[in-house]
């Protein structure tokens, strides 16, 4: 009898502790880390990935921060405008969600998902998708 009345206070605690442990739980961001462009699609068909976005790694910090550097100083020098990653920001808004904004400015909602190792981007133009391998 004593059992019964003490089993609805330990599911209780039980439940406490499963919803508290795993809401503390959080993992890490899918855009984070350094990539670098392999694929481009403008309405799912394949084009030619540009030599300034072949060369070029984009990096989402885990501060928030989006940095852009290229791999190949003589593409950059030569060939290539310079970026603005530097001052750019990212922040998850759910859902595999990023909004992408400058300093101070009101930003793009993006979407980023993952297909194996891969980081995939779809842009807000819902025309242009890029695909990206760990760098």
């Amino acid at each position: 009898m004593r059992i019964l009345k003490l089993l609805p206070k330990i599911l209780i605690c039980l439940l406490i502790f499963v919803s508290c442990s795993s809401s503390n739980e959080s993992e890490p961001d899918i855009i984070i880390g350094q990539w670098k462009v392999i694929e481009h699609y403008e309405f799912d068909i394949p084009v030619e990935v540009t030599i300034c976005d072949a060369n070029w790694i984009i990096e989402f910090s885990s501060n928030g921060r989006v940095h852009q550097f290229p791999d190949d100083l003589d593409i950059e020098a030569n060939e290539c405008p310079l970026r603005i990653g530097d001052l750019l920001n990212w922040i998850n808004k759910g859902n595999n969600q990023y909004e992408i904004r400058l300093d101070g400015e009101e930003g793009e909602i993006y979407t980023f998902y993952k297909d194996g190792v891969n980081l995939i981007s779809e842009f807000p133009n819902g025309e242009t998708k890029m695909l990206y391998k760990p760098y």
